[in-house]
């Protein structure tokens, strides 16, 4: 018998042990809603979207793996992740308690333009020799009571104004510190889920590339068993099996890894393993890339938090050089009033009121010193809120770029994964048929499973980088991250 013959040969068994098991698959497909056809698992993980208007997107199933602390689960959304960020996070309250040591310095600049209120009780006997103002002396014994309130001011008037001025800016470069913190933190988390959700996805991918390997590896074995396979088809299956199912324990670790860095954030028991309650990997457009990219820019300039910041401190230096110069150039003006009284005891008290004042001019060497530090401080303000505007500059060209290149990867990776299904759907066929092989067939489902990840991956990563575009342009807050397009003017529609 010619080699020709034995290929017929092998091809009407192959044919005839699948027309004998078809019953058998159907059934343990309807029983099990993963089988290993390549058509059925691209629908389990989730096929891309097929309208042209709509986003892509990637089902996902729930995955079984072993989880930090045995029994300790939790399913978050991504409102639940916000929420939380928002209530618990270590970073936002500190921002909150740096703005209101900023408010405290500024109410204490202000306290500093206004009046003294003392008030003194003095009480003494003396019993011995006394000396008058004019230099007698002589021998008394005699009681002093005092009673007294008094009201005094003093200040330089220039030095305490442009204090409380560059206290009062102080004040709002913490405010929008605060709103920098708020934003940072929000965008933190955002990301840190869109991480979990890939761990999820990864998972996914990895178990069922490791089910198709698996039911590869039992064909080959039955086709072996009734001299139709090659025995070398099966072991390359059981190596593929082995190899997908390290990289699956490999995508469990970073799942948990995911679950770990989001509980820190959010302040969660770190022992329960978070997973998302999502069930679908979409592409979310928080912000149009489309933009005009010196509109972006302008944006940013004027709404990011750590750009307003700088400004105030710029002009806060200022008005804290003002304040030097008054200091060292500017009179300094003592006022008081004090209404008491005084006697020998409780019953002989007599009222009285004393008024003071003056001015003064001190001049000082060192006031020189003072003065230069404080426009060297000037000139630092200014240069870190010129840094600050660059860098914002390029950060939003950077995120808007990152934007419209993971387009371009979802585009090519969608390509990819419709190519890949349709090359394992044909591998499959010609490897139940006799005229293919499992080399063949091996090849296809990693070419599958390389095209599910790079979609999954292309898909959050455009989510992760709208998340930076909307932060570099400083409109990062709960709504918008849950929202749709946000408009030019930061609006939702």
């Amino acid at each position: 018998m010619n080699l020709a013959a034995l290929r017929l040969l092998a091809m009407v068994v192959a044919l005839l042990l699948a027309a004998e098991r078809a019953p058998a698959e159907d059934s343990t497909q309807h029983a099990t809603p993963e089988p290993a056809p390549a058509a059925t698992l691209a629908t389990a993980i989730g096929a891309p979207a097929t309208d042209a208007d709509a986003s892509p997107s990637i089902t996902l199933a729930p995955v079984k793996m072993r989880l930090i602390e045995t029994g300790r689960s939790l399913p978050i959304d991504l409102p639940t992740v916000i929420r939380l960020a928002e209530a618990n996070s270590l970073d936002i309250l500190e921002a909150h308690a740096r703005r209101d040591e900023a408010h405290g310095r500024r109410n204490e600049a202000l306290g500093a333009l206004l009046p003294e209120v003392t008030g003194t009780f003095r009480a003494r006997k003396i019993d011995g020799m006394i000396q008058a103002s004019f230099g007698q002396r002589d021998r008394a014994t005699f009681s002093t009571l005092n009673p007294a309130v008094g009201v005094q001011l003093e200040l330089n008037p220039a030095e305490a104004l442009f204090d409380a001025l560059a206290a009062h800016r102080a004040l709002d470069a913490a405010e929008h510190e605060s709103g920098r913190a708020h934003q940072d933190v929000l965008a933190l988390a955002t990301r840190q889920y869109f991480g979990l959700l890939a761990g999820h996805a990864q998972v996914r991918i990895a178990e069922q590339t490791l089910e198709a390997s698996r039911e590869l590896a039992r064909i080959g074995r039955d086709r072996t068993s009734v001299g139709a396979g090659l025995k070398v088809d099966v072991l390359r299956a059981e190596a593929r099996e082995g190899a997908t199912a390290v990289r699956l324990v490999e995508a469990q670790r970073m799942l948990r890894r995911a679950s770990l860095a989001l509980a820190l954030t959010l302040q969660l028991d770190p022992s329960v393993t978070l997973f998302p309650a999502e069930t679908v990997v979409r592409q979310r457009t928080l912000i149009d890339p489309a933009l005009p990219l010196d509109d972006l820019i302008e944006r940013a300039r004027t709404a990011r938090p750590v750009a307003n910041a700088e400004g105030q401190r710029l002009t806060a230096a200022e008005h804290e050089k003002s304040a030097s110069l008054a200091e060292a150039l500017g009179p300094t003006v003592f006022g008081s009033f004090e209404e008491s009284a005084i006697g020998r005891s409780t019953g002989d008290l007599d009222n009285r009121q004393i008024y003071g004042g003056f001015i003064g001019l001190t001049l000082s060497p060192s006031s020189i010193g003072r003065v230069q530090a404080a426009d060297a401080r000037v000139e630092q303000a200014r240069l870190a809120q010129t840094r600050v505007e660059r860098r914002i500059a390029v950060e939003v060209i950077s995120a808007r770029d990152d934007v419209l290149t993971a387009q371009e990867q979802i585009a090519a990776a969608m390509r990819g994964l419709r190519a890949a299904e349709a090359a394992l759907d044909l591998s499959q066929v010609r490897f139940k048929g006799g005229v293919g092989i499992g080399l063949e067939v091996l090849d296809a489902e990693a070419a599958l499973s390389e095209a599910r990840t790079n979609l999954v991956t292309a898909i959050l990563a455009y989510d992760t980088s709208e998340i930076a575009l909307l932060h570099a342009v400083g409109s990062v807050s709960a709504s918008s991250l849950l929202a749709g397009v946000a408009t030019p003017d930061g609006a939702q529609p």
